[in-house]
C-alpha cells in the first residue's frame, strides 16, 4: 500500500462487528489484498490505498477490526485493552491481554452470528459469501520482497 511499516510500533485496531460498519460514501474504492490464501481480509481505500480495516475469510464470522488511525474521532473508542505483535525483548513479538480482548469480542461476535445480523455486512455478498472487491494477493515472491528481514508472512 507504500504506507509506512508501523514497526515496531503498534496498529491499533477497533474491534467490533461487521453489522456496525456503514459505508455512507465511497464503497466503490473499496480494494481487497491478502498475504495468503487462508490469511485475514484486509481492506483499503483503492483511490489513495489507505489500509482501512481486517476481516476474517468471509460474513458468517463477523470480526470486523477498523484502522483507529482512520477514525475522525479515535477518542471515541476507549482505551486500549491489548496489543498482538508486541515487540519484546530479544527482538520477539508477543501478545498482551489477549485473554480480554477475547472474553470481551468473542459474545458480540456470537450475539451477530445467532441473530442472523452477520448478514447485515457492506463487505461481502452474504448470498454467495463472496467479497465485494476483487481480492488482490501478492506472489510467495512478491510477499518475501516485502518483508526482507524474514519476518512472519503467514497472513
Amino acid at each position: 500500500m507504500n504506507q509506512p511499516d508501523p514497526a515496531p510500533g503498534p496498529v491499533d485496531l477497533f474491534l467490533t462487528t461487521q453489522d456496525t460498519l456503514t459505508i455512507s460514501a465511497g464503497a466503490q474504492h473499496l480494494g481487497l489484498f491478502r498475504l495468503s490464501p487462508r490469511g485475514a481480509m484486509r481492506w483499503y481505500a483503492t483511490c489513495c490505498k489507505t489500509p482501512l480495516f481486517n476481516t476474517a475469510t468471509g460474513p458468517k464470522v463477523p470480526f470486523l477490526g477498523i484502522r483507529v488511525a482512520t477514525m475522525t474521532t479515535p477518542d471515541r473508542v476507549g482505551p486500549v485493552i491489548g496489543q498482538t505483535y508486541k515487540q519484546k525483548p530479544g527482538g520477539k513479538t508477543g501478545h498482551q491481554g489477549m485473554t480480554r480482548i477475547m472474553w470481551n469480542l468473542l459474545p458480540r461476535i456470537l450475539a451477530v452470528r445467532l441473530s442472523g445480523r452477520w448478514r447485515q455486512t457492506p463487505l461481502f455478498d452474504t448470498d454467495s459469501g463472496e467479497p465485494v472487491a476483487k481480492t488482490i494477493m501478492p506472489s510467495k515472491e512478491e510477499r518475501a520482497a516485502l518483508y526482507p528481514d524474514q519476518r512472519n508472512t503467514k497472513g
